[in-house]
């Protein structure tokens, strides 16, 4: 599941970014006193909150990767959305190095959420 929000953790921040922009549409920010504009806000703003939440999860998810290395790999490639060169560069690793390294440990703790 922790993975899986890895994977997804750019696509929840532009998904969060739409719903803000949706917060800021003219009809709610027009007719805030209309119950049906209440209701959908108010869905608006859980599903961001639910989102965040998600996000949240899958920081700390990386934080909590024993291996410094792996850790900062993870970091990098994940929530700051590096691309593999960049990330090359900063470790240090070959760039089928750095591939192999990542699809060896998303199995490992992949079994680890098993």
């Amino acid at each position: 599941m922790d993975i899986d929000l890895l994977e997804k953790f750019r696509d929840i921040g532009m998904e969060i970014q739409v719903h803000h922009e949706m917060l800021n549409d003219w009809i709610i920010r027009n007719y805030p006193e209309r119950d049906s504009v209440k209701s959908l806000k108010a869905k608006i703003e859980e599903n961001i909150r639910h989102l965040e939440l998600q996000r949240e999860k899958a920081v700390k998810f990386v934080e909590e990767i024993k291996d410094p290395t792996i850790r900062s790999i993870f970091y990098m490639k994940y929530i700051e959305g590096k691309e593999h060169k960049e990330i090359c560069r900063e470790v240090g690793y070959g760039y089928t190095y750095l591939s192999k390294v990542i699809k060896r440990e998303l199995l490992k703790l992949k079994e680890l959420e098993v």
